[in-house]
């Protein structure tokens, strides 16, 4: 009895000294994400990506080993036929080739390596034409891509590759297969030569539009995905407001990083998930001092943490805020310009905890900081914090959660929170969403019940007339998207600061037709009456004051004031615009 007792209790030490080491072993090590008793335990250490870009080296810390797991140098520039632009005129070497052959880099990665710190080498492409060439014969590219960087990587000791190539438009099917060919070709080259990892960048809006990047098979092959959860305002848009607002859809905005993440995990693990956060902001020349005012186009600057740190420090003028929804604050001060103010949004230390929070909320893999260089003083103390856990998701097999949302049966196809004031009658359970990007619907069917929405009357013919006598449409913070709205027949926007709004929709179409959106009404104060049948709107000032203006799909390209009494005529082509 005596020795069974002895044998039972020298197990349970052994078992309790093997998770203390087990534990100890995750806390002092680089993240490993294909460890398998790690992942069966549910244990795992956050993964923190670093990204340096090549003209922010020597600007920074001489090191970032206590904040980081990985260092990601940015970057090489992939060429269409998957070799590297070492060149850009003969005789004068590409910026980032050069930076990664200098002896200041040298002593960088020399730092970060003596610290165990991963390092990681990212090359990217965001030509449209480039990108469409180099998966045109994806194997063929993907394996030259490797054999042009599996030197470098040895050379350096760079154990990751990191894949960034961003395309906007729309991808045909046969064009996202390419992209998991081109994807798999490359992780199959690395995984074959032994050079480590493999990490995919993603763009917010990926996991909604029919991007080249399918999700789901992506996030088979790669090991990490970073999504690039920033510039929801970005240079150019209209008006000013958060960079990366974790909060605010519906009532504030049509997209924020939470509803990102979350569209992204219904296609991939959190396991494989890292949330790009943002170590900078923007900065806008405004006509007011509300925060989330109209912008002037062609004014904006980018306002790095490290320097609006700087600014606050000597501006007695400066007034701060934080935007409790969004989680991130802004700074209004008056202009140079009698009457103009310059609005700030950023990034600080209490909206970098925000999203390490938001992270460990749905049990990310981790996140990638953009980039390292921008960061105030003391800004990265959280990720210090961070990088010394030890995160659990559960005893089992399963990498991760993933979350998934049941889709309606009838589609409302403009949100009411996000635009209209009402309900919009759609046809119940026959509508096909395509992808958020030009807000494409297909009608599978033509017949079916309409629905009848408040202040709705739709005919069985098609015809649809659509009341709404109360104010409609987008506060300031809602609108640095236009996407969303590009279904309103034909082509008006109406951002409202005050007043009241009639908007009445006469619309024979069916399936809708779409249009791209050309008018932008800003109604500052008063009653604003706006028209739309088939073609043609008009919007008339009752009274108050309103700006008008016509818009492309980034600046506003010309704008005159509205007074009271006047209709405009806006015709299909979403330019031209006349005063009567």
């Amino acid at each position: 009895m005596k020795s069974f007792l002895v044998l039972v209790s020298g197990c349970i030490l052994l078992f309790i000294f093997g998770i203390v080491g087990l534990y100890l072993y995750i806390r002092l090590t680089p993240p490993q994400p294909s460890w398998a008793p790690a992942r069966l335990l549910g244990l795992y250490k956050p993964e923190i990506i670093g990204f340096q870009p090549f003209w922010l080296i020597g600007s920074g810390k001489d090191s970032y080993a206590d904040d980081i797991t990985t260092l990601a140098y940015f970057s090489l520039a992939l060429q269409k036929d998957g070799t590297m632009r070492y060149e850009d005129n003969p005789g004068e070497l590409e910026p980032g080739f050069a930076m990664l052959s200098s002896d200041l880099y040298a002593a960088t990665l020399s730092a970060h390596r003596k610290k165990g710190t991963r390092l990681s080498l990212l090359v990217q492409n965001m030509n449209e034409d480039d990108i469409l060439a180099l998966i045109d014969t994806p194997q063929a590219h993907a394996s030259k891509l490797v054999e042009e960087v599996a030197p470098i990587m040895q050379k350096h000791g760079f154990t990751d590759l990191n894949l960034d190539i961003e395309s906007f438009n729309k991808a045909s099917e046969s064009a996202r297969l390419q992209y998991v060919q081109f994807v798999k070709t490359v992780k199959e080259e690395l995984t074959r030569l032994h050079l480590g990892t493999l990490t995919v960048e993603l763009t917010p809006k990926s996991p909604v539009e029919l991007h080249l990047i399918d999700l789901a098979r992506i996030g088979e092959i790669a090991d990490y995905l970073v999504l690039m959860a920033y510039d929801y305002h970005y240079a150019y848009s209209p008006v000013a407001g958060p960079v990366a607002p974790i909060g605010g859809v519906p009532t504030q905005a049509e997209y924020d990083v939470e509803t990102a993440l979350k569209e992204t995990l219904r296609y991939v693990p959190a396991s494989k998930v890292i949330l790009g956060v943002p170590l900078y902001g923007y900065e806008w020349e405004t006509l007011r001092g509300t925060p989330g005012s109209a912008v002037i186009p062609g004014s904006w600057q980018v306002a790095t943490a490290g320097r609006v740190e700087d600014m606050l420090k000597r501006c007695p003028d400066c007034q701060q805020g934080f935007d409790s929804v969004a989680q991130e604050p802004y700074v209004v001060y008056p202009g140079e310009t009698p009457g103009h103010f310059q609005q700030i949004f950023y990034e600080n230390e209490e909206a970098l905890r925000a999203k390490i929070t938001l992270a460990e909320k749905y049990q990310l893999a981790g996140v990638a900081l953009w980039a390292l260089g921008y960061e105030g003083e003391g800004m990265l103390a959280p990720m210090t914090m961070y990088k010394n856990t030890v995160q659990y998701r559960g005893f089992g097999i399963k990498p991760a959660i993933r979350y998934t949302e049941i889709q309606p049966a009838s589609l409302t196809l403009l949100p009411p929170t996000h635009a209209l004031v009402g309900s919009i009658a759609t046809m119940s359970g026959v509508v096909k969403k395509m992808g958020r990007r030009d807000e494409e619907y297909q009608v599978l069917e033509k017949t079916g019940p309409l629905v009848q929405g408040e202040s709705v009357v739709a005919g069985a013919d098609g015809t649809m007339t659509i009341e709404f006598p109360t104010q409609i449409l987008l506060n300031a913070d809602a609108w640095s998207e236009l996407s969303f709205v590009d279904l309103l027949p034909p082509h008006v926007l109406i951002l409202q600061k005050g007043g009241t709004v009639t908007y009445r929709l006469i619309h024979k179409d069916m399936p809708w037709s779409i249009r791209v959106l050309g008018t932008l009404v800003v109604l500052e104060a008063g009653e604003l009456e706006v028209s739309v049948e088939g073609s043609q709107a008009t919007v008339t000032l009752i009274e108050g004051k309103a700006i008008i203006g016509s818009i492309d799909a980034e600046n506003v390209t010309s704008t005159y004031d509205l007074q009271e009494g006047q209709t405009a005529r806006i015709n299909d082509d979403a330019k031209t615009v006349s005063i009567h």
